[in-house]
């Protein structure tokens, strides 16, 4: 009963739209303070890896294959926090959001004298793990990180609405929307957020990750008492 309680909260539409717009304010503090750079964006490390290489610029071959490498740890150690880590009774998702929100308090101490590579490759470490812990959004697939699936799927629904032209199909497609969206309200609210607190600005989605995870200890709890 937990499960299904819990896993009906995590696909909402409230939910999921919270979890993607962390996911938009990590890319946007990445690429205010710490050199430009948008941890989430892996398509574009790939493409410039294969540049890189035609041009011989192993520099920058490393780089790009260490940050991937990172993502790829990240999503490996999600299945850690699931089937290894058992401290914390419940959802494990729960875990793997305080360990996120621990991980974006931390980073409000690293200094900018820091190389932004390796700060950019703990983020994307992060990126590789959130994307894992929040796949889908009423059944269906979504990415909490990245943006080009969430518009096909846009796309995919607009044409269910059209088609069939009916109440729950146009509601269906306007709940997605706003989850998907969110990923560009959370760029620009941690633009602003940025702008403001600079490198500590990571404790305001320290705080948005805790709140998510208290979030989902209260179903548990109703749930439990249900």
């Amino acid at each position: 009963m937990t499960k299904n309680t819990t896993a009906s909260l995590v696909e909402g539409t409230i939910f999921m739209a919270g979890i993607t717009f962390l996911g938009g304010f990590m890319d946007a503090y990445t690429f205010m303070t710490r050199g430009g750079i948008f941890a989430n964006n892996q398509t574009g490390n790939m493409a410039k890896l294969g540049i890189h290489f035609a041009q011989q610029n192993w520099k920058g071959v490393n780089e790009c294959f260490f940050v991937m490498f990172c993502c790829v740890l990240g999503a490996c150690f999600s299945q850690v926090v699931q089937h290894k880590l058992h401290w914390f009774q419940g959802d494990w998702r729960k875990r793997g959001l305080l360990l996120l929100a621990f991980a974006l308090f931390l980073s409000g101490f690293v200094p900018t004298t820091i190389p932004h590579v390796y700060v950019g490759a703990a983020f994307t470490f992060l990126a590789g793990f959130q994307s894992c812990l929040f796949r889908k959004w009423e059944g269906t697939a979504h990415n909490t990180i990245v943006s080009t699936g969430n518009l096909r799927s846009i796309g995919l629904y607009l044409y269910d609405a059209l088609d069939k032209n009916q109440n729950q199909e146009w509601s269906k497609l306007a709940r997605y929307v706003m989850v998907a969206f969110s990923f560009a309200v959370g760029c620009a609210v941690g633009a602003l957020v940025c702008t403001q607190m600079g490198i500590r600005a990571s404790w305001l989605g320290s705080v948005i990750a805790i709140t998510m995870a208290l979030t989902l200890h209260q179903r548990e709890k109703a749930c439990v008492n249900l």
